[in-house]
């Protein structure tokens, strides 16, 4: 902005004037279009308040596991990747599912309440396809039937694979085995906590030959409690090992023994050029200024050619740039 655009204190004060008595017009904003719903900021709703990260470690190796197991079971590609642990309240929770889906209810004998698996009924459609021989499209998704004995029977097997790959991740912080207590396709039969209370739900998305859906384990954040302990020491256990390891790593990597090559001139000839020479031509060289040594053709140093004590040696300049470690790049500059 220049100094012609800038308000005097006089114009600025005239301005403030007209505006507070009615004279200068104001604009009064864009009215929003749509009804006005009222906000409770103390809703917990996807908030992540409460996820250690060994959680996160935990959830992370299920999903890996959760993959490797389908794999075997379909004999099929299947994607599992971790979307992340959010926090719900229990209420919002269960209006996000929609009939028909497959929640079983598991409990845990040493930790208080029930948590929930919820799978999407467009996978279990897909995977009894899958299973069968088909291609993993199902030919019927409505949402108006109920599931075939053959899709509950595939529901229940998903469920024992998940609960075995999610005694096998918890192992490293507690020995929990989870156990299944219910099953049911509507979500509105389903009552594990209060409707305030509030719920970690972790969610993973699953892809078998192009047909998506959630595999989600919501718990209730009493339901942690006991292990709250646990998870928070695994958590910063595991930092400290991982910050061990660098430390030690760097300091082996200080005591490797290296090659360093420089090379002192290039002389382009051709293969005709070559089968002439004789003993006594003479090919004639521009020395470079700087002498660039490379570790296993990474270019690390550059310096000069020169002599030192009676022997030939480089004297150090400076250290190369990542840029000159990637020729593309300066050919892209060039």
């Amino acid at each position: 902005m220049s100094e012609n655009e800038v308000l005097s204190k006089a114009e600025v004060g005239a301005l403030l004037t007209g505006v507070a008595d009615g004279v200068v017009a104001t604009n009064s904003g864009v009215i929003a279009s749509g009804e006005v719903t009222p906000f409770e900021f103390k809703s917990s709703y996807k908030v992540s308040s409460y996820c250690p990260a060994a959680l996160v470690n935990i959830y992370s190796k299920v999903a890996r596991n959760l993959q490797a197991g389908l794999y075997d079971l379909l004999h099929r590609e299947v994607e599992v990747e971790l979307e992340g642990l959010r926090r719900h309240r229990y209420d919002e929770y269960l209006a996000t599912l929609e009939k028909p889906v497959c929640v079983h209810s598991i409990t845990e004998k040493s930790l208080p309440g029930t948590a929930l698996i919820v799978l999407d009924a467009a996978l279990i459609y897909a995977f009894v396809e899958k299973y069968f021989g088909g291609g993993g499209e199902p030919a019927i998704t409505s949402s108006e039937r109920d599931l075939t004995p053959a899709e509950v029977r595939m529901s229940g097997m998903l469920l024992e694979m998940i609960l075995a790959k999610l005694t096998l991740a918890w192992s490293p912080v507690d020995d929990l085995v989870f156990s299944s207590q219910g099953f049911e396709t509507d979500p509105a039969m389903v009552t594990v906590a209060a409707h305030p209370e509030s719920m970690l739900v972790v969610k993973m998305r699953v892809n078998l030959a192009g047909t998506t859906g959630d595999c989600q384990v919501a718990m209730p954040l009493s339901m942690l409690e006991p292990v709250r302990t646990k998870l928070e020491a695994s958590g910063q256990g595991s930092l400290r090992e991982r910050e061990r390891f660098h430390r030690s790593m760097r300091q082996q990597l200080r005591k490797v023994r290296i090659t360093l090559r420089g090379d002192l001139c290039e002389v382009p000839l051709t293969l005709r050029e070559m089968l002439n020479l004789t003993p006594g031509d003479v090919i004639p060289v521009d020395l470079p200024g700087n002498v660039e040594l490379r570790v296993d053709d990474a270019p690390v140093l550059y310096g000069r050619f020169g002599t030192a004590r009676g022997m030939n040696a480089v004297c150090m300049v400076g250290r190369t740039t990542k840029d000159d470690q990637n020729p593309s790049s300066n050919e892209a500059k060039s």
